[in-house]
């Protein structure tokens, strides 16, 4: 069944660039526009009435997600979120998918709340893995030594995802909390020492005694 679903996805995808080739020339009508795009939805449409999610699930994580940014790039947004909110809640998802979905809200569908829920529980998840096994050992918390060299590997780019978003969402004093953090691993980053001077500014002049004290000098 998963070989009838393939071929509707190379279907979509075929019509697919037809539909950029025509959005990219400028002689393009909207109507010819239009058209393009309803030819890839349509095949997506039907494969999805055939081949149900619910009687005929798609099991790769990697295949749904293709699916579902394919409905993205024609417009089809709640179609897109509606599958990433599938995906963040099966049980077989790894680091890198998560980060995967996190920049996805952000980048095609403009939801930093939705990958900041993403973000904050990778890193949440680290610290606390992190801390079993300092105090229990790799194996007694649950790890092989594989997993968890994956998840030191990922540790830098899950802060990095979290910090952009704190700073893309104006969140100072959670964003303070995660440079000064990552400042006492890694002294020596200094693109990190100097975002943290800007935030602590941002901090400080959005206080309220630095709020009171403009008040009185206007």
């Amino acid at each position: 069944m998963q070989n009838y679903r393939s071929g509707y996805l190379q279907l979509a995808v075929v019509y697919y660039f037809e539909y950029q080739d025509k959005l990219n020339n400028s002689s393009s009508t909207h109507d010819e526009i239009e058209t393009a795009r309803q030819k890839v939805l349509a095949v997506l449409q039907k494969m999805d009435k055939n081949l149900p999610q619910a009687t005929v699930p798609i099991t790769t994580n990697d295949h749904y997600f293709q699916i579902g940014h394919l409905y993205s790039r024609i417009g089809e947004k709640d179609t897109f979120r509606s599958i990433l909110e599938d995906l963040n809640q099966r049980e077989n998802v790894s680091v890198e998918e998560k980060l995967k979905f996190g920049q996805a809200y952000i980048q095609e569908l403009d939801d930093f709340e939705s990958a900041l829920t993403i973000f904050k529980g990778l890193y949440d998840s680290y610290l606390d893995i992190e801390n079993l096994v300092r105090t229990k050992g790799i194996k007694k918390a649950g790890l092989t030594q594989a997993s968890w060299d994956r998840w030191q590997k990922l540790y830098a780019e899950i802060v990095s995802s979290l910090v952009l978003t704190y700073r893309s969402m104006e969140l100072w004093e959670p964003l303070e909390s995660v440079l000064n953090v990552w400042l006492v691993r890694n002294p020596n980053d200094i693109n990190a020492k100097e975002m943290l001077n800007t935030v602590q500014k941002n901090i400080s002049s959005n206080s309220p005694d630095s709020i009171n004290m403009g008040s009185i000098f206007n």
